[in-house]
């Protein structure tokens, strides 16, 4: 009745918590997408292709699997939030929904006692509290993340370097810099207006230090844009001009496995590519589009979650 991974043998790993939110999260995606009105390439291939009901009863049984192995982890309990909220937008069986709301209510409960964790469990449960606030209907939750974002986020700033501080030599990887990036667009984007003001204003600085300065990123991805996109707008609009091309850098625009901050310098500790994690990253940075950005639940589908 759990998610494991797979090992090349065949064999299964012990299942972890966050994988039971992960095959959630993914799997009440595709039924968001294949439910979804927008007008869009993306939205209209997923309605042409895929049957939302052939999924729901592997979302049920990922929804079961998420209460049976619970995340403890901040980290585990924010993707759980909104792995549960997703579930709860296209679950058609009103007791399922309950459920979910109420596993979610918990976990936002746990995240309301985080005060300064590392980095990373702070960021996403900043970003998991204003989440649980969106989907539950509840200020409360909203308000959390705000005192945890002025207590726990803000005074790790360090504006000479641009990034927030990890403790001990500055490192990051693509979790670390997710976490941090789905924190600061929660707060741009949901959070008071003061607050909602400096992440606008850290946001940019953060993403330019880590992703290019300290090499986050290995080469420009400028080459993987198609030129419909690129007309009459500047390159600028899509890489930044100081990564090096994929030809000059020897490598793939992929991310880096970590970077760290020492001796005055940046420089790239672990170069190994890691896919879970780039994934992450990579849906966290999407821009928004009519107010929408994936890794946030869709207010619209909120506008009529009966709760």
């Amino acid at each position: 009745g759990l998610f494991a991974a797979r090992r090349p043998d065949g064999s299964f790993a012990d299942p972890l918590a966050r994988d039971q939110a992960l095959v959630l999260w993914g799997v009440s995606n595709l039924i968001l997408a294949a439910t979804s009105a927008r007008d869009d390439y993306w939205h209209k291939a997923y309605r042409d292709l895929v049957d939302a009901d052939d999924y729901r009863d592997l979302a049920a049984r990922a929804r079961a699997a998420v209460e049976k192995l619970p995340p403890e982890l901040p980290v585990d309990r924010a993707l759980a939030i909104e792995a549960l909220g997703r579930y709860a937008l296209v679950a058609k069986d009103g007791g399922r929904r309950r459920a979910a709301l109420a596993l979610a209510r918990g976990h936002a409960e746990a995240l309301r006692q985080v005060e300064d964790g590392s980095l990373e469990d702070s960021a996403l449960a900043v970003y998991g509290l204003i989440e649980a606030g969106r989907l539950l209907g509840d200020d409360l939750y909203a308000s959390a993340a705000t005192r945890l974002f002025r207590s726990a986020l803000r005074p790790k700033w360090d504006d000479r370097l641009g990034v927030f501080r990890t403790g001990g030599p500055i490192t990051y990887t693509s979790a670390t810099t997710a976490a941090v990036a789905a924190a600061l667009n929660a707060v741009r984007w949901h959070g008071p207006a003061d607050l909602s003001k400096e992440a606008v204003r850290l946001y940019p600085k953060f993403l330019e230090t880590v992703l290019v300065r300290a090499g986050l990123l290995l080469s420009s991805p400028l080459a993987l844009v198609p030129a419909e996109y690129r007309k009459d707008r500047p390159d600028a609009a899509f890489a930044h001009p100081a990564l090096p091309s994929p030809e000059k850098a020897g490598t793939a625009p992929v991310f880096a496995g970590e970077v760290r901050y020492e001796r005055g310098a940046w420089r790239v500790t672990h170069r190994t590519f890691r896919m879970a994690e780039a994934l992450f990253l990579a849906n966290v940075l999407v821009r928004p589009r009519d107010g929408r950005a994936d890794p946030f639940l869709p207010a619209d589908r909120l506008a009529r979650l009966e709760r």
